[in-house]
């Protein structure tokens, strides 16, 4: 599983050029999508030996506390986007908004096993995170003056939501995991 495809394709459209406005500089509507592939480390996948600092003159090894796994997925996500981008009179009032969704498959995640196993964790696959936002940018031109002199201001807002939509599905079990602790502190606390 060491190979991963990932196509991306974007279309706009500039309809300003098709309008006869004089008050509108731009206006451009843009569409894409993409799939973005990334791997993991390439000593996740085979169980090796640590080397340690040496004791005089032997040379110490130790087995991890992870246990690799060679049948990783590489992760991959799936994104697209619809938005506009307007210039008004004479480029002193811009506006640009974007709408997009991406999902998240087969996360690389280092998760917590039976320390019966011999190891502590487990590289696995799992994890589809979903999320949805929008993003809009108000700017202008303030002052412009015939010197040269321009004073410009942007308002930006956004909002994202982002959702854990499945975990994993225990290889040895078969089932499918509802929690995942992160990691474990004093007093009972633990990072979910």
């Amino acid at each position: 599983n060491n190979t991963y495809f990932y196509p991306a394709a974007s279309l706009s459209w500039i309809f300003s050029e098709m309008v006869d406005a004089n008050w509108l500089n731009l206006g451009k509507i843009r569409v894409n999508y993409a799939t973005v592939g990334s791997d993991t480390g390439p000593l996740n996948t085979k169980d090796t030996y640590i080397r340690g600092d040496n004791f005089g003159n032997a040379i110490l090894t130790t087995a991890s506390s992870t246990k690799n796994n060679p049948n990783l997925k590489p992760e991959y996500s799936t994104s697209y986007e619809v938005g506009g981008e307007f210039a008004l009179f004479n480029n002193r009032l811009r506006a640009d908004a974007a709408f997009y969704n991406t999902d998240t498959y087969d996360q690389i995640i280092q998760v917590e096993v039976s320390r019966a196993t011999g190891y502590r964790y487990q590289y696995v696959n799992g994890g589809q995170v979903t999320n949805k936002g929008v993003e809009l940018t108000l700017g202008g031109d303030i002052i412009r003056t015939s010197g040269g002199l321009t004073w410009s201001a942007n308002l930006n807002w956004s909002r994202n939501r982002s959702e854990v939509v499945k975990l994993y599905t225990n290889p040895t079990t078969g089932q499918e995991i509802e929690n995942i602790v992160l990691g474990s502190y004093q007093g009972g606390i633990s990072l979910n």
